[in-house]
């Protein structure tokens, strides 16, 4: 009963045998009973059930707090990117109507400036979501060495203990067992019995993790091919390898998952609108004339080094209005007046033009905004349902495992009824001894 509380207790029985009788000339007395051993009330299929339903909600519970977070950020009227698209291409169109006014030139500029900080806005708090995400599996990837190396010393504990003793070391298989549980709330594990009380424990394709006494350490280090990002590594002994695409499940599987289906995708997709949206306004904007009548001038202007191998990658951070002087806005077409609007209706026309991805740049965010949206929906749906699945894994198994006071409380009267009894008996005896005694005396 004084275990109740205690997470990962396991309710123990005392099993009582019959005791060899005594034979008394005229036949065979009882001898009562004794304890043979005391049994761990414990179902491996229903903590397995356990394990696996941990196993699924860690996961689904990290990927939809982190999906919410972009979810948030990308639908918020007025933090996403779609108001100050709206505002930019209104400011294109007051320019069209008043080709020659400094005033609405100047509020173009603005609004270009004021998109271009969007962007780098909405890169900045993915990297900080990304950021979140590296500390996390770091923090993760050291608790699993905590637990896997907890594992491994109670395996041996276990081992010697049960050499020793003969009977099963109940308190012990307990803390393990906890462990095992913990560790499967942070990644999907195998773990098989080794025959002498050991248990081995595996992740990710096959890679031991706890074997006997001994276990093999993760570790975090930077993906070669991104600074940025971190990559889970594991010593076999003879190599380093990189097994980060092989875990899954578990809190470390949904930071994974989060950081492979929403987050770089999104912001992927990020670099692309704005690497079309510049690229596009560019032609167009390189084929009209200034009020100075300067032509081929860009409108937006990109910091750092394209990759060439990827032009896209990082224009979403780098992007800037590439003119400073409102004159310099080319509203006119080749050869036309200051009042000529040609080319200011070209570039607000661009707002209708599906130059991204077979989308307008505005649709093309859209796409963005519902891709996160369902699957942070999604999540949200499968985090309620494995919450749900995982307390009755819980109750299930607390049902076999658990104390339950009100039982215990009548095995209380149950023993103290039999005590009472015996007490009795040997009052009796006591009672015929005295008057044997006082029969002598006299």
């Amino acid at each position: 009963m004084a275990n109740a509380d205690v997470e990962g207790y396991s309710r123990q029985e005392a099993v009582f045998v019959t005791k060899p009788p005594s034979f008394a000339g005229s036949g065979w007395i009882g001898s009562g009973v004794e304890v043979s051993t005391v049994e761990r009330r414990y179902d491996v299929f229903l903590a397995d059930q356990v394990r696996t339903s941990r196993t699924a909600s860690g996961e689904s519970e990290v990927y939809y707090a982190y999906a919410k977070q972009l979810d948030d950020l990308y639908a918020d009227p007025e933090l996403g990117l779609d108001p100050v698209l709206q505002r930019y291409f209104n400011a294109l169109n007051g320019v069209a109507n008043d080709p020659s006014s400094i005033p609405a030139r100047e509020v173009l500029l603005a609004e270009a400036e004021g998109l271009a900080d969007r962007f780098h806005f909405l890169v900045r708090r993915g990297a900080e979501i990304a950021d979140g995400v590296n500390r996390d599996i770091a923090g993760t990837v050291a608790d699993i060495n905590t637990l896997a190396k907890g594992i491994a010393e109670l395996n041996q504990v276990i081992v010697e203990s049960g050499g020793m003793s003969g009977q099963p070391p109940n308190d012990l298989l307990d803390q393990r067992d906890q462990l095992i549980t913990e560790l499967s709330s942070l990644v999907r594990v195998t773990y098989y019995d080794q025959g002498d009380g050991a248990v081995n424990v595996f992740v990710g394709n096959g890679q031991s993790l706890v074997i006997g006494a001994k276990a093999s350490t993760l570790s975090v280090g930077t993906d070669p091919a991104d600074p940025t990002r971190r990559v889970i590594r594991y010593d076999s002994g003879t190599a380093i390898q990189d097994i980060t695409g092989q875990l899954a499940g578990g809190k470390l599987g949904g930071l994974l998952q989060f950081r492979g289906q929403v987050l770089e995708p999104s912001m992927a997709e990020l670099d692309r609108i704005a690497f079309d949206l510049m690229t596009e306004v560019n032609r167009v904007h390189r084929a009209g004339t200034s009020l100075d009548g300067v032509t081929d001038l860009d409108f937006f202007g990109r910091d750092g080094t394209p990759d060439p191998e990827d032009l896209a990658a990082g224009a979403a951070s780098q992007i800037r209005l590439a003119i400073s002087d409102a004159r310099q806005v080319s509203a006119a077409a080749l050869g036309g007046g200051p009042s000529d609007n040609a080319n200011a209706l070209a570039l607000a026309g661009l707002q209708r033009e599906r130059f991204v991805g077979g989308a307008t740049v505005q649709g093309a965010y859209a796409q963005v905004v519902a891709d996160v949206g369902s699957r942070t929906r999604r999540a949200e749906l499968s985090a309620t349902a494995q919450r749900g699945l995982l307390m009755q894994a819980e109750q299930a198994h607390s049902e076999v495992s658990g104390v339950n006071l009100d039982e215990e409380a009548a095995k209380l009267l149950h023993y103290q009824q039999a005590y009472q009894a015996a007490a009795q008996v040997i009052a009796i005896a006591q009672t015929l001894f005295d008057a044997v005694i006082n029969a002598m005396r006299r």
